[in-house]
């Protein structure tokens, strides 16, 4: 194969893998779109159930995980296409149905939402990433950070294409149903089932687009060369850390303990970004009446993740995945003080600030009347302890080693009759 179709093949799937992941990323614009849906249902749905959409992402997480374990499953036996060709009518099928369960309840959008199309999203996300893993080379950090970065970079068009669906004339929510802004204008409101199957048009035509640019890495010579260096990578990563080695499977790749220190960092670092994700059209219309301005920041947040992704996987490709992680995670901890020394009333802080100058101030009063008191001390007295110090130690030096091991003897003895002795005994004694 020549070097040229080869390396249009590679972009074309790499591409390809980028389209498929962008309309799964539903965290990621489910705050833009949460708003709508909760608005619909609770003028047209069974409100008894409450006003809870957060759970549909929850719900989407969890499926999501049990879809990435069948696409690894299914693509050894039945192949990557038809395993690929299951997730992605998984998905849509979830997409559609919600035009339907949203007229019902929020319990079956987290049936058609939440567990069907996110069974597809990690059937989808598991092959994407295999395609472009095969392409990858020597650059896996990057090719696969750039892939992932649709999954992040996708809502940068989604949210948009959402709002001008729903609310093209910048409505305000203009009704509070709890904790809850939301619209109640008709105009608003009747285009919220239409959304969901215009979205799922959307999510047909990138999928469609990703399907048919995906290509398997075919080229053995190279293909054995890149997974000889994968594996040497992985073993040298496993063995300095003292785990198993190879190819692992799920179940022994579960007992080692770089499994769940990666679940549990993965898990906190990911938290902060979702509740940001999820609640802040919720928050900012608060205080903010432009819905237009709320869906730009939106994008605008995971607008800055398209970049962000390669660059953070091409820096692994060259000093490693863990100092990575270790700067990345490092990052977090300054910030999440900041926004919680933030939200501390000033009142609390005016009052630190006045203990601690008024502490500072009883120091210094109290080391300057210890100097005074030192300096009030008379010449004589200091030079008669100074002259019993140095005697003392005169006498000191002067004493027999063989008595200073009879002591040292001595001491241990007693110490260890003190172990000796009961704990019952100890206690009454204090």
């Amino acid at each position: 194969m020549t070097a040229k179709p080869q390396k249009i093949k590679k972009w074309m799937s790499i591409f390809g893998s980028l389209l498929l992941m962008c309309p799964i990323g539903l965290p990621w614009y489910w705050g833009n779109m949460a708003i709508y849906a909760r608005s619909y249902i609770a003028q047209y749905g069974d409100t008894r159930e409450g006003l809870q959409t957060p759970w549909i992402i929850s719900f989407y997480f969890l499926f999501n995980a049990v879809g990435l374990f069948i696409a690894g499953f299914l693509s050894k036996r039945v192949g990557k296409r038809l395993t690929l060709s299951l997730g992605l009518v998984l998905f849509l099928s979830g997409i559609f149905f919600t035009t339907f369960t949203v007229k019902i309840s929020l319990m079956l959008v987290n049936v058609t939402l939440g567990f069907v199309s996110g069974v597809g999203s990690g059937i989808i996300n598991g092959m994407a990433l295999q395609y472009a893993v095969g392409w990858a080379g020597s650059n896996l950090g990057f090719v696969t950070s750039f892939v992932q970065g649709g999954f992040n970079g996708g809502p940068v068009i989604i949210n948009p294409f959402i709002t001008y669906m729903v609310n093209p004339d910048n409505l305000t929510p203009n009704v509070k149903l709890g904790a809850n802004n939301l619209f109640s204008q008709q105009e608003v409101i009747d285009r919220v089932p239409s959304l969901f199957s215009n979205f799922g048009i959307l999510c047909s035509v990138l999928h469609i687009l990703g399907f048919f640019f995906v290509r398997d890495f075919i080229d053995k010579d190279q293909d054995e060369k890149i997974a000889i260096n994968q594996n040497n990578a992985i073993n040298d990563g496993n063995q300095s850390n003292g785990q198993p080695t190879g190819d692992l499977k799920p179940f022994e790749m579960m007992k080692t303990k770089t499994f769940y220190i990666l679940s549990i960092s993965l898990m906190m670092f990911d938290n902060s970004m979702l509740v940001l994700a999820n609640y802040y059209k919720e928050y900012g219309s608060e205080w903010i009446s432009d819905d237009h301005f709320l869906t730009f920041l939106g994008t605008a947040l995971t607008f800055a993740t398209i970049f962000a992704f390669p660059a953070w996987g091409a820096l692994t490709d060259r000093i490693g995945v863990k100092p990575v992680l270790i700067q990345m995670y490092s990052e977090q901890v300054p910030r999440a003080a900041a926004r919680h020394l933030e939200q501390v009333p000033s009142s609390s802080v005016r009052h630190l600030e006045q203990v601690s100058r008024a502490s500072v101030r009883h120091l210094e009063l109290v080391s300057r009347a210890v100097v005074r008191h030192l300096e009030q001390v008379p010449r004589a007295t200091v030079r008669q302890l100074e002259q019993v110090s140095r005697a003392t130690v005169r006498q000191l030096e002067q004493v027999p080693r063989a008595t200073v091991r009879q002591l040292e003897q001595v001491s241990r003895a007693t110490v260890r009759q003190l172990e000796q002795v009961p704990r019952a005994t100890v206690r009454q004694l204090e």
